[in-house]
């Protein structure tokens, strides 16, 4: 460990390695060098990145501070607030809404390990989040295709790991069951996004301007998602 202007940094030095990286983990700084750059340089430019670094590890405790935490005592975005998660144990596994909190009740038939028991939360969550969008994300879909007279094939609804929907050539709309995290004017957005793929399977001028048609304020709703989506991930603890 090597520090310099009060930052302690890891140094990892490369033969194949022909530039300076330098990556930040919450509270970690590392440093990827070649091993012909002398160390004095390498102090220097961390003093200089000071500013930087902190701004980076700033924004990630924030990041920390607002994300799901699916463990004991942690919390989950739902309907587009961040909601307090508490567990408790019963007789059989469920999961309930009740005063403004996600209640998981966890079976004593038998012992869990710390790990195991946020694994089994993130799957009682994960089974109740795909049962919530499987009757309100259809409900609100069959809706919203009457409504603009667009109207898909078939409807999935199912997990993805980097996109909230999708619609393809064949006029099938699939949705991610993790949109239930996010307010309901978003939820219609994203839903409205997919519809008029069916008739413009592109990001066009004309695309745009008919998803506008259907929702005047979509800006404000694409906005939304994008400053929240580096918080809407599923984090064990």
């Amino acid at each position: 460990m090597t520090s310099s202007a009060g930052l302690n940094f890891q140094l990892l030095r490369c033969h194949r390695r022909k530039r300076i990286a330098l990556q930040v983990k919450n509270k970690d700084i590392i440093v990827k060098a070649p091993y012909d750059v002398p160390l004095q340089y390498i102090e220097n430019l961390v003093v200089l990145k000071k500013q930087w670094i902190e701004n980076i590890q700033s924004k990630q405790q924030l990041a920390i501070r607002y994300q799901n935490q699916l463990s004991r005592h942690g919390q989950v975005w739902f309907f587009g607030k961040l909601t307090p998660l508490i567990i408790k144990e019963g007789k059989r596994s469920l999961v309930a809404v009740e005063n403004n909190q996600i209640v998981v009740t966890l079976s004593t038939r038998k012992t869990l390990s710390d790990t195991t028991e946020s694994l089994r939360i993130k799957k009682l969550l994960e089974g109740w989040f795909k049962e919530q969008a499987e009757l309100i994300l259809t409900d609100k879909v069959t809706c919203v295709s009457r409504q603009t007279n667009l109207l898909p094939k078939n409807l999935h609804i199912r997990q993805y790991k980097s996109r909230w929907g999708c619609c393809d050539n064949r006029g099938h709309i699939k949705l991610n069951y993790l949109l239930m995290m996010l307010p309901e004017s978003v939820i219609d957005y994203v839903i409205i996004h997919e519809l008029c793929h069916l008739k413009f399977l592109n990001h066009s001028v004309d695309f745009w301007n008919l998803v506008e048609s259907f929702l005047p304020d979509y800006r404000a709703e694409k906005r939304w998602l994008k400053e929240h989506q580096h918080y809407l991930t599923w984090t064990t603890y």
